[in-house]
């Protein structure tokens, strides 16, 4: 028996932590692929756990939303936290 992988506590984490810097954010999550967490912005993929074999730093993801709600560009964030398995 395979077990699946759950990410809904990081999920919950980042979203609060992302509505307390940028209050007017629309914040939704949806369980995808097993393994993983992907972030989008005004439909552009922003942060893949699938291609950068990690999570996303906390400030890198409210960074990205600030700029985004003042209409600017958001690049792509590639840094990543290492995964652990426990």
């Amino acid at each position: 028996m395979r077990r699946r992988i759950r990410y809904a506590s990081r999920y919950r984490e980042l979203a609060k932590k992302v509505k307390e810097h940028v209050p007017d954010a629309e914040v939704t999550g949806a369980e995808g692929r097993s393994t993983s967490f992907e972030i989008t912005m005004n439909d552009q993929l922003i942060f893949s756990k699938l291609e950068t074999k990690g999570f996303p730093y906390a400030e890198d993801i409210i960074d990205a939303a600030q700029k985004a709600s003042r209409g600017e560009t958001v690049s792509k964030i590639t840094k990543k936290q290492n995964c652990v398995v426990m």
